[in-house]
């Protein structure tokens, strides 16, 4: 039976912390056990997108550390965890070498999904940070997700709360910062993290014509940031020198392996017919996948990513080799693998409905020109005759496409003449 405490206990700190020894700290929940005479205490877990990527892990790390410092409840603990197994960080090159930079070590400040049993994080609280769909959906209390199109698909509680006015953003690290600017809250490291992250997320927004760049929220955050850190906006060519010394970290950080080489950006996208549901693993590389396909290892790397993700289809876009002084890579060469060699017929009717709209795609136009003779693990690759679309590019144009699957879409059901569905 629960004893009734009649006085507030308060955390064995109430000292706030810095950002490292935050995150030192955080370590603690590896050993925390539920106990029925602590049953105020409530542990909340700040869970990033399965991408992990730079934008992902650093506005995890960001959100976790501003609901540390504006908790109303010291029986509230706010902790960061990264939707990967540990072992795979090592591949998340861009990400582990800006941590680094600012003495964030893997082992000391960082945990990952698989330091818990599933019996610790179904005591938990959760904070989506980057996507809203996740297999513990029913204990979310809060999300951040900057693509708001997708909000209405989210099967979330109904009082999960997500902050709308500090949206639109392009990205969740300009989400982060307008959070920390309404609560005029400071860290320095912080401050540089969420600087890098917006920076790489918008690709130094040379895609933006400079007349314009004022109206672009995330731009706006970031030369907030930049007036925090060194009291006045960086100059353009400061700007860009700072983007370059990101993306060129990780050529010197080592050969990375096939493995490593696929797991470098990806995420997990779901969709249903309504009837039906399925994950897609998206994914994107600067190898050629013409290259990749003649790898004798090849099928058993992808089978073995595929499954540990759990996917039924993966994605995968090659982007053109070399540095991105003038911006973004394009996207050059594109693939669609079934995991399960379409012996499903709701598999096949997706993947029939992504073909067909990717070539029938007028915003972005592809023109998808299929790959000859290629005949690898049942998928269909082509070359990309537009070469003027990024990745997020075909990212955004593919969840549309998923967002639009339906079980008698007209693209797969009009024989005839094929349209797209939106």
């Amino acid at each position: 039976m629960e004893m009734e405490n009649t006085k507030n206990k308060p955390h064995r700190s109430e000292k706030i912390l810095g950002f490292l020894d935050y995150l030192q700290a955080t370590q603690r929940l590896k050993f925390w056990k539920p106990h029925p005479n602590r049953s105020k205490v409530v542990k909340y877990i700040c869970l990033s997108a399965v991408s992990c990527d730079m934008d992902s892990v650093i506005s995890t790390l960001a959100v976790a550390y501003y609901r540390y410092r504006t908790k109303q409840s010291t029986f509230d603990h706010y902790v960061p965890m990264l939707n990967m197994r540990r072992r795979d960080f090592a591949a998340n090159k861009e990400v582990d070498q800006l941590l680094r930079k600012w003495n964030i070590d893997e082992a000391r400040h960082l945990l990952f999904r698989d330091d818990f049993k599933i019996e610790i994080l179904m005591q938990c609280r959760f904070i989506l940070v980057n996507h809203h769909d996740s297999c513990f959906n029913n204990l979310v209390v809060e999300f951040y997700d900057h693509r708001p199109f997708r909000f209405s698909e989210a099967p979330l509680p109904r009082d999960c709360q997500c902050d709308l006015s500090i949206l639109p953003m392009h990205s969740c690290a300009g989400m982060i910062t307008a959070l920390y600017k309404k609560a005029s809250m400071e860290s320095n490291i912080v401050f540089e993290l969420l600087h890098t992250a917006l920076l790489m997320a918008n690709s130094n927004f040379v895609m933006v014509p400079p007349n314009t760049l004022g109206d672009v929220p995330d731009f706006r955050m970031l030369k907030h940031l930049e007036t925090l850190i060194r009291d006045k906006a960086m100059e353009p060519e400061e700007r860009a020198n700072a983007y370059q010394k990101t993306t060129d970290s990780v050529s010197k950080s080592g050969v990375l392996s096939l493995p490593e080489i696929i797991r470098r950006k990806f995420k997990l996208l779901q969709t249903s017919n309504g009837k039906v549901m399925r994950d897609v693993l998206f994914t994107s590389f600067p190898m050629a996948l013409s290259t990749l396909v003649t790898f004798s290892q090849a099928p058993q790397v992808i089978d073995t990513f595929g499954k540990e993700q759990a996917a039924d289809f993966i994605l995968m876009l090659s982007t053109t080799p070399g540095t991105e002084v003038y911006g973004p890579r394009p996207v050059y060469q594109l693939g669609l693998l079934p995991m399960d060699g379409l012996q499903d017929r709701n598999s096949r009717r997706l993947f029939e409905h992504i073909v067909v709209n990717l070539n029938l795609s007028v915003d972005p136009m592809l023109k998808l020109k299929p790959f000859s003779k290629c005949d690898f693990m049942h998928g269909a690759f082509y070359n990309l005759g537009k070469l003027d679309n990024t990745v997020p590019d075909v990212l955004h144009l593919v969840e549309r496409i998923l967002y639009h699957w339906a079980e008698k879409c007209r693209c797969v059901t009009v024989a005839d003449k094929k349209k797209p569905c939106f």
